[in-house]
């Protein structure tokens, strides 16, 4: 036959472009995807460099802050060892001292006890017996006039402070001498 196809030489095998016979199973194709983008080597160091930079942020944050939290700043305000100061609370030291040559081996310290004062105390501040104290109870003298006796063969520089029932004490006086 003219135009025929030719047979193949082989019974079970088909020849191209031959109906019927065998079927030739052929996979389906699918549309193509889009093509992936190549994470190359500029996108991984971009990733690795952004993850080891939020790391060292944080290390550094987290430093800041804990070393932060050890050693605070002190406030601006006054520290509890000194709280406002009161009037009533001020201890006022005893006021008009005169130091008077009582003879050659003393003198009289005389003084006004503030109404407050329980004790005074008759500091020595010169001379060999720099230092010495002498307390003079006042509790019950009310604003007269007290007087003690100081023994000193050379001159003397006394300084005089007031204590009340509840232990507080006034600054130092001003010096008297003689």
């Amino acid at each position: 036959m003219p135009g025929a196809l030719p047979k193949s030489d082989q019974p079970d095998q088909p020849v191209p472009g031959e109906v019927g016979g065998t079927t030739i199973a052929r996979p389906r194709t699918r549309p193509e995807a889009p093509p992936v983008e190549d994470e190359g080597p500029d996108r991984r160091r971009f990733w690795i460099g952004l993850g080891v930079a939020v790391v060292l942020v944080g290390a550094v944050v987290g430093v800041g802050l804990t070393m932060a939290g050890g050693e605070k700043e002190p406030e601006a305000t006054t520290p509890a060892t000194n709280p406002p100061v009161d009037q009533m609370l001020v201890v006022e030291p005893p006021a008009e001292i005169e130091v008077e040559r009582a003879n050659r081996r003393s003198f009289d310290v005389s003084f006004v006890a503030p109404l407050d004062a329980e004790l005074v105390i008759v500091e020595v501040t010169n001379g060999p017996d720099a230092g010495r104290r002498i307390e003079v109870d006042v509790e019950n003298a009310g604003p007269a006039r007290q007087t003690v006796r100081v023994e000193s063969r050379e001159a003397l520089c006394v300084e005089l402070r007031a204590t009340r029932s509840d232990g507080r004490i006034s600054e130092p006086s001003a010096p008297a001498c003689a």
